[in-house]
């Protein structure tokens, strides 16, 4: 199957003196690698006794837990120790080892994380991962939506570092070291797809990361399948069955000749050492991963080292998305006679103009009521009870291996053949729900409530937090005088219509101004506030004295207030946020910078990154430059990794949460200035300019 994939006040003291408590950390680090784990930490009660008040300490202090581990990282696996303190984590690469010494330098640019911390406030999940068909790994996602993966020496490793995540370090964050089929079984991701409240893609990436697929290892990367079978065509026909490929088979038996020969193989099979088998080779490896990838960094980087700094022979290098199909279907073409033509960009399908245009197509008809129909019988041939048979149930138990040449053998030829999912069920799949007997979850008829205002001041700003879970679900609305009232949400549409100011507190809320006066020129922006995934916060900004606020609505006053820019604050936007109520907060200015900070869901408070619990004075966590005039609009995503932001009749930049700079687009017309920013499911970027003017980016 096809493999897819997606300062400026300088130096001063206190920024010198967490360098050295760093640098001294790491060498306390290494000092405490560990000769016996067994001597350090001998019972599991020892390690779950860690008080809630060590979150206080400051990231230099003690290490608690250290343990030797290998971080995998693409084709690299670095050895080193892993180390955690009362707040934080922390790898430290072994440079002398034999491996890390013969790693190509120019691996290293694209080796994060080789002297890597981690604060425990951004830890969002923790899940047990295989490696090298072993369940000896970790897999830990942090709140930029990237994960780093750790492998270790055993499994008994593996539970003690999940035991110390979930006493209280790591509270809040999900920490799992349940099996494949023991997450499937417990979720209700499988019924949320058949009800279709979920895509195919979503259902897909996530049956892909329960089964342990990981960007972390390139033998582990998430597989999808072919979905079109027509590459021939000027222009696609979605409706047509004929263009989509039989998911009730694997790619080698789409072709009956080729069926035909794997089968008499099996058949005919007569060694005495080697089980018969099917297919030679497995779908998912590195090499065909990199394969796919090679007109990207850093893959492409990677398949030259795994090549001896060469490309492979033309013929045998993707180009052709047509070719590609044709060649999962039939023999290898080692042997075909060199045309002649140059290997540059990849060559498309007619019905395909452009790259983006391909990706288009193909996201549609993975989501079209045929591949709806017939998924499932797919995800039993990967994931599903279709994946072993007798032979393939056995599993290599390398523990048992003492020899290491014999072992260091073993393992080189799983890295190099591949690694199957786990296998998620031994039943088959249920199918997905037929479109035509759904009932739409929202009619005209329906409506939720409808909020009536004393006041005729125009409603500026609208907030609707009315997820169940919260303790209070409901909409909060800003007029243009500044005056905030809190709505409660009623889902049921019989129950009358409501509003919190029927209650003597809530009405205390509803004639609450906002404190201090916002400039003038700003005044009918809509840009400068956000509310709190819990209702309980706004963040306002346009402040005549450069700053803005935190505003608890429970008792209308304000808790604190920032001077992070040197002009007038402009807008301000929050991402999406974790189980604990954490995400980013950017705010634009006309300085010209963005400043990004951290939201601390649990203290209800914009805290510190180094020190979470520091609610004084908290550092920003990024600064983003580029724009020479007002930042007039923001969108960020923790999801994404990414911060978009407009200024004032100029372009919109793309930078990392981490302030890199990944793109511009330049504005169409000079005159005009962006208000709104929103990228669609599909990656693009939609632009709201003045006078309503909207432009898609690709």
């Amino acid at each position: 199957e096809a493999t897819q994939k997606s300062s400026f006040n300088g130096i001063n003291d206190d920024l010198i003196i967490s360098f050295i408590q760093e640098e001294n950390l790491l060498k306390q680090l290494k000092q405490q690698k560990i000769q016996n784990f067994n001597q350090t930490i001998t019972d599991d009660d020892e390690i779950l006794q860690v008080d809630e008040k060590d979150l206080d300490q400051d990231f230099s202090g003690p290490i608690r837990f250290s343990t030797e581990c290998s971080l995998i990282c693409g084709i690299n696996i670095i050895r080193g120790t892993l180390a955690m303190t009362h707040n934080a984590m922390l790898f430290d690469a072994d440079e002398y080892d034999e491996s890390f010494t013969k790693i190509d330098s120019k691996m290293f640019p694209y080796i994060d994380n080789i002297h890597g911390k981690w604060h425990f406030n951004e830890i969002r999940a923790i899940f047990s991962r295989r490696y090298l068909l072993q369940d000896k790994a970790l897999e830990i996602f942090v709140s930029n939506r990237t994960s780093v993966m750790f492998a270790f020496i055993d499994r008994s490793i593996v539970k003690k570092s999940c035991k110390l995540f979930t006493s209280s370090w790591c509270w809040w964050s999900r920490t799992s070291l349940a099996s494949a089929k023991q997450l499937f079984r417990s979720a209700n991701m499988t019924q949320r797809w058949q009800r279709r409240e979920i895509s195919n893609f979503e259902y897909l990436m996530y049956l892909n990361t329960i089964a342990g697929r990981t960007y972390q290892d390139l033998n582990q990367y998430p597989v999808f399948p072919w979905i079109i079978a027509d590459y021939e065509s000027e222009k696609l026909d979605l409706n047509s069955p004929s263009t989509y490929r039989d998911l009730s088979k694997p790619i080698g038996a789409l072709n009956p000749t080729r069926k035909s020969f794997f089968i008499e193989r099996y058949n005919n099979w007569e060694s005495d050492t080697i089980p018969p088998f099917h297919y030679g080779t497995h779908y998912s490896t590195v090499a065909f991963t990199l394969g796919w990838l090679i007109r990207l960094k850093p893959f492409a980087t990677f398949y030259l080292n795994l090549q001896e700094g060469k490309f492979d022979h033309a013929n045998r290098l993707f180009h052709s998305i047509p070719l590609s199909w044709q060649n999962c279907q039939r023999y290898s073409s080692d042997g075909r006679t060199e045309d002649g033509i140059k290997v540059d960009d990849v060559i498309l399908p007619k019905w395909a103009q452009m790259p983006e245009d391909f990706i288009r197509i193909n996201q549609t008809a993975l989501e079209f009521e045929f591949v709806s129909c017939h998924l499932h019988h797919w995800i039993d041939l990967i994931f599903g009870y279709k994946q072993r048979g007798p032979e393939a149930a056995r599993a290599v138990n390398l523990d048992s291996i003492t020899n290491p040449k014999d072992r260091a053998a073993i393992e080189t030829q799983i890295r190099n053949f591949g690694q199957a999912p786990a296998q998620l069920l031994t039943e088959p799949h249920p199918p997905r729900n037929s479109a035509m007997n759904l009932t739409p979850m929202i009619t005209p008829e329906d409506v939720s409530m409808i909020m009536k205002f004393s006041s005729n001041a125009p409603i500026i700003h609208v907030s609707a937090n009315t997820n169940p879970t919260l303790s209070i679900q409901a909409i909060i609305t800003i007029s243009n005088k500044h005056n905030f009232s809190i709505n409660k949400y009623h889902p049921n549409a019989s129950t009358p219509t409501q509003t919190y100011s029927e209650s003597s507190q809530a009405s205390i809320h509803q004639q609450t101004q906002l404190p201090l006066s916002m400039d003038s020129i700003l005044g009918r922006l809509i840009l400068y506030f956000v509310v709190t995934a819990d209702n309980r916060y706004i963040i306002s900004t346009g402040y005549w004295d450069k700053s803005f606020c935190v505003q608890n609505t429970d008792i209308a006053k304000i808790t604190q207030v920032f001077y992070g820019h040197f002009d007038i604050v402009t807008c301000v936007c929050r991402s999406e946020v974790t189980i604990a109520g954490n995400c980013f907060l950017a705010t634009g200015s006309r300085d010209c910078t963005v400043c990004i900070w951290i939201w601390n869901g649990t203290n209800g408070a914009i805290v510190d990154r180094e020190y979470p619990n520091q609610e004084i004075n908290p550092s920003r966590a990024a600064i983003l430059t580029g724009h020479d005039r007002e930042i007039t609009c923001l969108w960020i995503s923790a999801e994404l990794g990414i911060v978009l932001s407009g200024s004032e009749l100029s372009l919109v930049l793309q930078h990392t949460l981490n302030s890199d700079i990944l793109r511009s687009f330049e504005n169409p017309s000079k005159i005009s200035t962006p208000r709104l920013l929103s990228p669609s499911n599909d990656g693009d970027i939609i632009v709201c300019y003045d006078r309503s003017k909207l432009c898609l980016y690709t």
